[in-house]
């Protein structure tokens, strides 16, 4: 399918909207967030997740602790 015919149909049936790939352990991790939190939407986990994020920036520039895993940012998801 030509990738013009493809944007078409997703811009068609999902305006507005963006896609984003990840590994299936990304997406596990990201599952797991969004169940325990009990968030409605992936906009929402993704949205509850740079909240998270932007409190642990603000209290590491308050002279705060590290958080466990900032070595990987992508350790902070995982359960």
């Amino acid at each position: 399918m030509p990738v013009s015919v493809w944007r078409d149909l997703v811009n068609a049936h999902f305006p507005g909207s963006a896609w984003l790939r990840c590994s299936q352990e990304t997406l596990d991790s990201l599952s797991d967030f969004k169940a325990r939190r009990a968030l409605p939407t992936w906009d929402a986990t993704l949205l509850a997740l740079l909240a998270e994020a932007r409190l642990a920036e603000e209290g590491r520039a308050e002279g705060g602790a590290e958080p466990v895993g900032a070595e990987d940012p992508g350790e902070a998801i995982r359960p």
